[in-house]
């Protein structure tokens, strides 16, 4: 270095091997180093031998390594690092000379967001945009010596995303099964990466994207041209509404739609892992101009223990459904997440680099596997037409060439992630791609409030979205095809029909893996009748109850799901008066998991052994029901006989086979309490098949171009969100186009009250019933969600109650109301008025992890009631949410919404004051939730003293004579504080005890003193 002045510092690290296993913690001597004597730092090195010593002793001790480590390694010496330079950024090294690095401490970071304000004195709090504050960028390595920022993973997630794209396959890796290179989708392609979790995500999407900051606060330049062609993200936050906004237009899907829309970067990003309930997409998977993805099947992997590979093809249990809050469809495609291996950080290697893998899943694995996929279609594109394809061209393609799976839009989008087909339809052009304006035209509308700096360019989708309708309205949506084919067109929806599962089981056959070995299920069953099965359980668990089912239960069916439920009463029997938990370990009195098989009776016993089985589907939860489905289950079983006898190398001829259902008992508390519990297990079979949807009038041929597209919504159709498919045929695959109507409701001058409910509609997404696919596991989108479209027209409404009311005590749901406001309660500062704000809402707390819910009741059992003011007429949106549900008499359960305006005869008064005095008189009306509503004034300008009455009386209408004393000109707000009614509460019932905190229900009027 120059003149052998260095600079010395520590760097503080930590690594967590193996998701948990374990935590280190230590740190690691590093110097820089000015190399070309020109007096700027541009060299680091760092003992990286003796940090290895220490942490390869730590591995040992924790019995996470064999390697043992050697004494020459712990020289407290730079003289034999390499180094670090940009250019050749990454901090590794090989102990064991296999050839794979075995430690790396990381890699120079080009930047660092100087959040906390560590060298540039940034001021931290405050929220700017998107819960992020304004700090520098500055460079990575600080010339001047200062600092030196070195990335690293200390947890796995991120390496794993990384390896899923860019692997290059350079090494071998004995899997248990076989050897394999894990090569990425795109294994040429080149990365950047960003560290950080919900602290400097959108920053790091700006900065990829090609902007620049520019000043404050949050002033961003764009530079022309974006830093990289793809942004992949395996994050999102789980906190729809409780966080202040709706899905979908919270600020981190709005400034993910505007980078979309300014910069041509395509953005793709995970929709999250909180399924099988509906609604649950995550922000901002819930962004409509990304590309959403949610999770698909592969279980190659279990023959590693000793079970039969499957191809899988299923939408996973687990992976987020939409709608979002307003209505769009999501995901827009899925794609492998469950699960496929991966390369993983150093220290998941056991010491030794070579071991550095690990079997990755969720829609963060979905997501790399699609963003691979979007990197090598960008290059196919360009190799043909020598520019970059639009972000809107992307996706299209991407969706017009995907896989059906055979299930609901909401589920699957257009279907699974093919990007060979996708890329040969570009060269080729055999497969369409079908698209529309009318989602980005929504998106739009929300943005063009936001003073961002650029325009938006249109970002086409394949999906049709009409926004909210009125029932009885007719209108015209235009689809578009590049293609030069012929091809034919057809609208359909799902017809579902819901019945008993025990018919369809050989329960003769069954057989319990019980810890004293196989038993006959007959041996546990109770009773078995109608569709109930009771069985009686006597052991601490049992890994598996294997069923046979018949081929009538999914022969030629289009779609099938395998629901269990039984009552929470069983699943948490303290409920309210305990703790939520069984007092054994953190989690339910019962776990059980269900999951589906195909079984090949290759010992011809006649009985199922799990060695003997392929999995196809599987939904493991905390919660008192389980949804397994499958997509075209017949062809699926084809898939399956065709893998496993290619593993086999031959089926034996006369093996008998069969879908097995399985019912997992994975924890009794009841046995080490009590000895046994009878558990009554509802069992129904959910069959689905394509209908013809007459809302949705397609012309019947085109041959490419424009189409219109004519949705006509039935007069008598109910409030609610409806979707089906527009599928294009005639290319070399069948196009599926994501369509999804919101219907609302209007509260118009006629209406004194709108009450929304309805029968079962016989389809996959059910407005008015949920079914409680909670998750006390996992996060705070777990559940069942259902939004209503609301527009307020008249404009005497200053507010509404709002209640929602349901059949089971055990059952728990909570309702939150998005509108323009101010989401300041919910989100913090500032306080200003946001499209897509929650206004108003009755929310539970969570407890030892935010998707464990609880009960709160307000203002009782079985309703949530909340008052929502109007401050605008317009679209507001009713956001359900279904978090525990009973499954004791009514399941799935219904639910009702009841509306009641609050209306003024003036949204604003004004008082005229002569010789010192004024009078003014006001009408409210419309609800008795006005009797005994406290009335105070609160003055803002001027002199002006109000005389009012205290308190409203017992009425549903009443007039207010208001007089004011005043010498100038003076503004003041009369409040109308509605006797035991909320705008928010947040609350939860825990060992008996309701805990809450609420923010009143308050209705202001201003008024307007002038004095002449």
């Amino acid at each position: 270095s120059k003149g052998n002045v260095f600079k010395f510092g520590i760097a503080v690290q930590m690594v967590w091997p193996l998701y948990g296993e374990s935590l280190i913690q230590y740190t690691v001597p590093v110097i820089l180093a000015d190399s070309n004597d020109d007096g700027y730092y541009d060299t680091v090195y760092a003992d990286i031998s003796t940090i290895y010593y220490y942490l390869i002793d730590a591995l040992n001790a924790l019995g996470l390594t064999n390697v043992a480590p050697d004494p020459a390694w712990l020289d407290y010496s730079f003289a034999d690092e390499p180094a670090a330079y940009y250019g050749s950024e990454v901090l590794a090294r090989d102990f064991t000379g296999d050839g794979v690095n075995d430690i790396s401490i990381g890699t120079l970071a080009g930047y660092v967001y100087d959040w906390l304000g560590v060298f540039t004195a940034s001021e931290y709090g405050g929220w700017d945009i998107a819960w992020e504050t304004y700090a520098e960028i500055l460079p990575g390595l600080d010339p001047y010596g200062n600092y030196v920022s070195i990335a690293y993973d200390w947890y796995g997630h991120g390496t794993s995303c990384a390896g899923v794209i860019a692997s290059r396959g350079r090494i071998s890796y004995d899997l248990g099964y076989g050897t394999y290179k894990l090569k990425g989708i795109a294994p040429e392609a080149q990365l950047g990466s960003a560290p950080g979790y919900l602290i400097n995500a959108i920053t790091a999407e700006f900065f990829f994207a090609g902007f620049d900051p520019v000043g404050t606060p949050w002033n961003w330049s764009y530079t022309g041209n974006h830093k990289a062609d793809v942004i992949s993200n395996s994050w999102g936050s789980s906190y729809i509404a409780i966080s202040g906004f709706a899905s979908g237009a919270d600020p981190m899907s709005l400034l993910e739609n505007y980078i979309t829309a300014t910069s041509g970067t395509v953005i793709v990003h995970a929709m999250g892992n909180g399924g099988p309930g509906y609604g649950t997409a995550t922000m901002p998977g819930a962004a409509d101009l990304v590309i959403s993805i949610g999770a698909s099947t592969l279980f190659e992997y279990r023959s590693l223990y000793g079970y039969l590979p499957g191809p899988g093809g299923e939408v996973v249990s687990w992976s987020d459904r939409g709608p979002t809050n307003l209505g769009t469809s999501k995901p827009d495609v899925v794609n492998i997440g469950s699960f496929a291996w991966a390369p993983a950080p150093w220290h998941f290697g056991y010491g030794d680099g070579s071991w550095a893998y690990d079997l990755f899943s969720g829609t963060s694995e979905a997501t790399p596997m699609t963003s691979g996929s979007v990197a090598l279609l960008i290059e196919a594109y360009r190799s043909k037409y020598n520019e970059s394809p639009s972000p809107g061209f992307v996706k299209t393609l991407l969706k017009s060439a995907a896989r059906d799976l055979g299930y609901d839009p909401y589920v699957q989008g257009s279907g699974h992630v093919d990007v060979y087909t996708a890329v040969k339809a570009l060269f080729e052009e055999n497969v369409p791609r079908v698209y529309s304006y009318t989602v980005y035209d929504s998106v739009s509308s929300m943005l063009s409030d936001e003073e961002l700096g650029y325009p938006l360019q249109p970002v086409e989708d394949t999906q049709l979205y009409t926004g909210p309708v009125l029932p009885g309205s007719t209108g015209t949506y235009t689809l578009f095809i590049d293609g030069t084919g012929e091809y034919t067109l057809e609208a359909f929806t799902f017809r579902a029909t819901r019945e008993s599962l025990l018919p369809y089981l050989d329960l003769e056959k069954a057989v319990a893996l019980t810890p004293e070995g196989p038993v006959p299920l007959s041996d546990l069953v109770v009773e078995a009748s109608g569709d109930t099965l009771v069985l009686s359980l006597e052991y601490p668990a049992i890994n598996h109850i294997l069923i046979p089912v018949s081929e009538d239960a999914y022969m030629g069916e289009e779609y099938v799901q395998f629901v269990v439920s039984y009552p929470y009463e069983l699943f948490d029997p303290e409920g309210r008066s305990g703790i939520y938990r069984s007092p054994l370990y953190e989690g339910p009195w019962l776990y059980i998991g269900t999951e589906i098989h195909y079984w090949f009776d290759l010992d011809r016993d006649g009985q199922p052994e799990m060695n003997e089985t392929a999995r196809m589907n599987y939904d493991i939860r905390y919660a008192n029901n389980l949804h397994v489905q499958l997509g075209k289950p017949s062809e699926k079983v084809e898939a399956v006989i065709e893998r496993v006898s290619e593993y086999l190398g031959d089926l034996p001829e006369g093996v008998e086979n069969a879908l097995v259902f399985d019912i997992r008992i994975l924890h009794n508390t009841y046995y080490y309490i009590q000895g046994s519990v009878e558990v009554p297990l509802k069992l129904e079979l959910v069959k689905a098949e394509r209908t013809t949807w007459d809302w949705v009038t397609v012309p019947e041929t085109a041959t490419g171009g424009s189409v219109e597209v004519t949705v006509t919504v039935p007069s008598n159709a109910k409030p609610g969100v409806y979707e089906g498919y527009i599928a294009v045929k005639g290319g070399a695959k069948e196009v599926l186009v994501p369509v999804s109507i919101p219907v609302k409701a209007l509260l118009s001058e006629e209406e004194r009250a709108i009450v929304l409910e309805g029968e079962a509609e016989n389809v996959l997404y059910e407005n008015y019933y949920v079914e409680g696919q909670f998750d006390w596991s996992w996060r705070y989108e777990s559940g069942d969600w259902r939004v209503f479209p609301l527009e307020v027209q008249d404009e005497s409404v200053v507010g509404f109650i709002l209640t929602v009311s349901w059949k089971e005590n055990n059952t728990n749901i909570d309702v939150a109301v998005a509108g323009k406001g101010s989401p300041y309660f919910l989100a913090g500062e500032p306080d200003k008025e946001y499209y897509g704000a929650i206004v108003a809402a009755k929310l539970t707390e969570y407890l030892y992890g935010s998707g464990w819910a609880t009960h709160y009741d307000r203002p009782g059992l079985t309703s949530a009631t909340i008052y929502v003011p109007v401050d605008y007429t317009g679209l507001y949106w009713i956001i359900v949410r279904n978090t525990l549900i009973g499954a004791k008499e009514h399941y799935p359960e219904p639910f009702k919404i009841v509306v009641v305006p609050v209306r003024v005869s003036e949204r604003e008064l004004t008082i005229s004051v002569n010789g010192g005095s004024g009078r003014g008189e006001l009408t409210i009306y419309g609800t008795y939730a006005l009797s005994y509503a406290d009335l105070t004034t609160v003055v803002v300008k001027g002199d002006a003293v109000a005389t009012i009455p205290e308190e409203l009386g017992f009425s549903n209408h009443h007039t207010v004579s208001i007089e004011v004393y005043a010498t100038t000109d003076s503004e003041l707000y009369l409040g109308i504080a509605l006797e035991g009614y909320v705008q928010y509460t947040i609350g939860l019932t825990i060992a008996g005890t309701r805990i809450h905190f609420d923010y009143p229900a308050v209705i202001w009027i201003p008024i307007t003193v002038e004095v002449g």
